[in-house]
């Protein structure tokens, strides 16, 4: 005799038997409304009287894995947990009321470098007046060395100079020795100076050249290695690299 086998349990819906009559008259009033969309709607209070609300049966809680009970003879499932969300990182705001840190000034140019330039500044006008005189030379043929000779002399090389200094130093910003020395010429801030300084440059390198050169070399002794027009025009040497 071949045994039987044992009967299946009736399964049990996956709806409660009033909620499954609700989800049926609402299919067949969209049924009926979709063919004849002419009626008019009810309240929503007859409707909520007509159908009262079935709420569905409480769900387990998702944060705790869900357990299966195996079937018989066969190896119980794994449950899959939820991948775990990383928290969103929190970085510091910047303040509104923060301020750029300041750059680096400059340093100012060595006393050495300068001397030099200024030497192969007064080299350069040195050149330039011999060019008026050796013309002159040739034109009067034998000059008498007197003190009027010499006046002239002093005062045409003190135009030249000033002439010198308006062209390159307060209209190009750097004379020929700085640009071959790699110097510039910035203020008290690291920015390039402007024409305003340039001119109390000028005009404090003329008082520092008129005090028999204490102005110039005043720099030895400055705690900041200032000359005196470096101080009167608030503007300095630097080297270009810097």
């Amino acid at each position: 005799v071949v045994p039987r086998p044992p009967e299946k349990a009736p399964r049990k819906p996956a709806f409660p038997e009033p909620l499954r009559r609700q989800l049926s008259e609402r299919v067949e009033e969209f049924r009926s409304r979709r063919l004849n969309p002419t009626l008019p709607l009810r309240p929503n209070e007859e409707a909520g009287a007509a159908h009262p609300v079935i709420p569905f049966p409480p769900l387990s809680n998702p944060s705790e894995p869900s357990r299966e009970v195996p079937a018989e003879g066969g190896r119980p499932r794994r449950s899959r947990s939820s991948p775990v969300l990383q928290a969103d990182l929190e970085f510091p705001a910047p303040s509104p009321q923060a301020e750029p840190l300041p750059l680096p000034l400059p340093t100012v140019a060595p006393f050495r470098l300068r001397a030099l330039g200024h030497s192969m500044d007064f080299a350069y006008m040195m050149a330039a007046l011999l060019v008026f005189l050796v013309p002159l030379k040739l034109a009067a043929g034998t000059v008498v060395l007197n003190r009027f000779l010499l006046l002239g002399s002093l005062g045409g090389f003190l135009l030249l100079a000033v002439l010198y200094g308006v062209i390159f130093l307060y209209l190009a910003g750097a004379t020929p020795a700085m640009k071959r020395l790699g110097i510039r010429m910035v203020d008290f801030d690291g920015m390039p100076a402007s024409r305003p300084q340039r001119l109390w440059r000028l005009l404090g390198t003329i008082v520092s050249a008129g005090s028999f050169l204490l102005g110039f070399f005043w720099a030895v002794v400055d705690e900041e290695r200032f000359s005196w027009h470096d101080r009167i025009s608030k503007t300095f040497l630097t080297t270009t690299n810097r």
